[in-house]
């Protein structure tokens, strides 16, 4: 009898899951068009900390169905495209540069909220290679915030003068001025001159409306005339796979992303809504560092967090992720384990299609759940041979949230009797 009941239970939770899917996925259509500019997640620009993150403004650059490409309006920050004091002379590509990490884990996290990460499509993006210095390109790579490429710039902004011979430009679109708070950080801005430098451009097809403008220079993400360098957007608006330099220039940086939804009502909305019915109060306890002076030496803490919306466990070694998580709605359950900081590595992966995550240390699932459509976000964690077992259980039933992990017997005794399938020992920590 507690069989069949849990049975129904898990049925009426399949429908109501699928119900909110379906009621979510018919309000994705994205509202706006080419040229637009809206507004996405929150950064520093007026260099007032006190008053807190202002609004980022984004231009559409393009609509494909429910989602949008977006670049930022100004140059946003400044930043090492590759921080190596120690040798800034280094092989680097964009697909092994730190100012991609930077990107996509302390720009993410710090401009993004849990509800606004949910609307951000990562992306399979394409890095050729420079075809002025016939200098190779990198691997393809996964971006949820990246760079503009050079070929994009061209297909996306209106050039006004595209000489072939130097493979390079001119476009007044790409005039981008810096906030405060980047130039604060070293970005280099000036102003568009009138006269005989004005009359330069206008022979290249620019208006009058450019002179007074500010202009800074801002990174793509296309290599330069080797791996050594980068190309680069001028203040002026100059443009090319010749416009290039060395990572001892550090410049500005617009990031890009692709988004959908973004006239739909944010899943963040209703997990805070959620909240608030559950612990009837909008107070909210936050992780600090206090929280892993315990940790050993050459170990991390890992949190674990729960999402009221989709049944979802989530687990981040991340302080930062976790409070963002935390303002997003999700339940902070408190220590998980503790994980060594080497050790065999642990995967973890997002299903885009059922929004959870999935994480494995077997590299053979790993590859092919990436095959069936799954996002490789990389190493979460690391393990051992050894120490306490986390357990892992799955639910046949479950749309979302289908894999739990725990140290508890108890707990994973008490899954197992209302219908989750153990799988045995997932890895082992503290």
């Amino acid at each position: 009898m507690k069989t069949d009941l849990s049975k129904f239970l898990y049925r009426i939770t399949f429908i109501v899951v699928v119900a909110l899917s379906f009621v979510f996925s018919n309000n994705t259509a994205y509202a706006a068009s080419i040229g637009d500019v809206i507004t996405f997640g929150e950064y520093e620009q007026d260099n007032d900390l006190s008053n807190g993150k202002e609004p980022i403004e984004w231009i559409v650059l393009d609509v494909d169905g429910d989602k949008a490409l977006i670049t930022s309006k100004y140059v946003l920050d400044c930043v090492d495209y590759n921080d190596n004091s120690l040798n800034k002379l280094q092989e680097i590509t964009w697909e092994s540069c730190s100012l991609r990490k930077w990107l996509n884990e302390d720009f993410y996290y710090t401009a993004f909220s849990r509800e606004d990460q949910i609307k951000i499509v990562e992306t399979l993006n394409t890095n050729d290679g420079n075809i002025y210095y016939d200098t190779e390109g990198c691997s393809d790579t996964w971006d949820k915030v990246f760079l503009l490429s050079i070929e994009e710039i061209k297909k996306y902004f209106s050039i006004n003068a595209w000489i072939d011979e130097l493979k390079s430009g001119y476009s007044q679109e790409l005039i981008t001025d810096a906030t405060p708070y980047a130039i604060e950080h070293k970005a280099s801005v000036s102003k568009f001159a009138s006269g005989d430098y004005y009359s330069f451009f206008a022979k290249r097809g620019y208006s009058p409306d450019v002179i007074g403008k500010n202009g800074s220079y801002w990174y793509t993400r296309t290599v330069g005339r080797d791996e050594k360098s980068v190309c680069y957007v001028q203040p002026d608006g100059g443009v090319g796979y010749k416009i290039n330099t060395n990572l001892f220039m550090i410049l500005g940086v617009r990031p890009t992303l692709y988004v959908k939804g973004m006239d739909s009502q944010s899943l963040g909305e209703n997990l805070n809504e959620t909240e608030e019915q559950s612990n009837g109060s909008n107070e909210k306890t936050y992780i600090s560092e206090d929280d892993c002076k315990n940790v050993p030496e050459g170990y991390v803490m890992l949190f674990r967090f729960y999402n009221p919306n989709n049944s979802e466990h989530f687990y981040t070694g991340s302080i930062r992720e976790g409070n963002t998580l935390i303002d997003a709605g999700w339940i902070w359950e408190g220590e998980g384990w503790i994980a060594p900081e080497e050790g065999t590595p642990v995967y973890r992966l997002y299903n885009p299609n059922a929004g959870d995550h999935h994480y494995t240390t077997s590299e053979k699932e790993r590859t092919n759940l990436i095959e069936a459509g799954w996002n490789d976000e990389g190493i979460a964690w690391r393990t051992t041979s050894e120490g306490k077992a986390l357990y892992r259980l799955y639910n046949p039933n479950a749309v979302s949230g289908a894999h739990h992990y725990t140290q508890s017997e108890k707990e994973r005794d008490n899954l197992v009797n209302i219908g989750w399938q153990y799988e045995g020992i997932g890895w082992y920590g503290l």
